[in-house]
């Protein structure tokens, strides 16, 4: 099998972590073998002449970037009616570590990413706490929370909820936040910490540019318009950001610094059951 082969075959080289879980197994399988025969047993049975050796390996692999923060978040799926299961994992490169800029409570109010839990205080490793029930289900909400972490890492924002958004765009205007409004698909709320601009990042699969200019307008509202990235589903949607007319120079401080996001995004890296990497979005 590929997942036996070294990194020289083109196989994606499978994580330390998951050879040291192989070699737990065989210590308990064989109460005689110390940790690291057990490493080099598990290091040879897929293709490497020690663990030290495969060690060396992993670290020259470039997908992974080691020199900022790596947190890795895990999903589960089942698919009853066809009878197949697994696991995949999204590994995310952040500036820092997530909690220097999201506490545990701001973390658990942003949707989907609030689906996650750490590890046995494990920061660095975040788990689904529920099963998908399919594969499609499972890459979809995992690549969401992924980008999510990275969306708030590059912004430096937190989720606002509906009120404190309605207060600081003075009031509701014309119900835009507690009704559909033309072209809104996707819509999640966020507020900047160092400016306190409450903002709309609305992620459509189209627009009508007509139809929704007028009704900004109306509102005196802004927004901006970009194909080059989105959380929800890169291969459909795109995204805007949508704030009062009148923090438009705050709003578009944040596009600025959205402009990261693109080549953030594309260092996430995904990985299967055993390891390999693999592309969700395609």
């Amino acid at each position: 099998m590929s997942a036996n082969l070294p990194a020289s075959s083109g196989a994606k080289i499978p994580s330390p972590r998951r050879l040291k879980n192989e070699a737990k197994k065989l210590r308990r399988q064989d109460g005689e073998l110390t940790q690291l025969a057990a490493l080099d047993l598990a290091a040879t049975a897929r293709g490497w002449p020690s663990y030290k050796a495969f060690e060396r390996e992993w670290r020259k692999q470039p997908s992974i970037d080691r020199r900022h923060f790596l947190v890795t978040l895990s999903a589960q799926w089942s698919d009853r009616l066809n009878s197949a299961r697994g696991t995949m994992q999204a590994h995310v490169q952040l500036s820092e570590p997530w909690w220097n800029f999201l506490s545990l409570a701001e973390r658990r109010q942003i949707d989907t990413l609030s689906d996650f839990h750490i590890v046995r205080a494990d920061r660095s490793r975040l788990a689904a706490t529920d099963e998908y029930t399919s594969w499609m289900s499972c890459a979809h909400n995992l690549s969401k929370a992924a980008r999510k972490l990275v969306f708030i890492d590059v912004m430096r924002v937190l989720a606002a909820s509906q009120s404190k958004a309605i207060a600081a765009f003075q009031g509701d205007p014309h119900r835009m936040l507690s009704s559909h409004y033309p072209n809104r698909d996707h819509e999640t709320l966020w507020w900047d910490p160092a400016t306190g601009l409450h903002f709309i990042l609305n992620e459509p699969y189209q627009i009508d540019s007509d139809k929704q200019n007028k009704v900004l307008a109306a509102r005196e509202m802004v927004a901006h318009t970009t194909q080059e990235w989105t959380i929800h589903n890169p291969s459909g949607t795109l995204a805007q950001l949508i704030a009062p007319m009148r923090n438009e120079p705050e709003l578009m401080v944040l596009v600025q610094r959205s402009n990261a996001l693109p080549a953030r995004f594309r260092q996430i890296v995904f990985t299967d059951n055993e390891g390999h990497q693999f592309d969700i979005f395609t």
